[in-house]
């Protein structure tokens, strides 16, 4: 089985996975990200926290990229009068 390596983007640095996990295709490596990724978003994204995005590459053993997973989090204040 091929190794796919999920490097995670947190928004301030890039953490480079040195290890990889071994699945069995492209599909399963976009499955794992997108796991990966809300796992990481929701220890990342803080209880009405500022804008952020959480972003996961997934690349192959020769370390060419495949694929990103991420997501956007944003809080917009519509109507202040309402914050009290």
């Amino acid at each position: 089985m091929p190794t796919f390596f999920f490097d995670l983007d947190d928004g301030s640095e890039v953490h480079r996975d040195p290890e990889g996990v071994e699945l069995k295709d492209v599909l399963d490596a976009r499955l794992h990200a997108a796991s990966y990724l809300a796992e990481a978003a929701r220890e990342l994204i803080p209880d009405g926290g500022r804008d952020r995005k959480v972003e996961v590459t997934v690349r192959d053993a020769g370390h060419g990229d495949l694929l990103t997973a991420s997501v956007y989090f944003a809080v917009q204040v519509l109507d202040r009068s309402k914050m009290n």
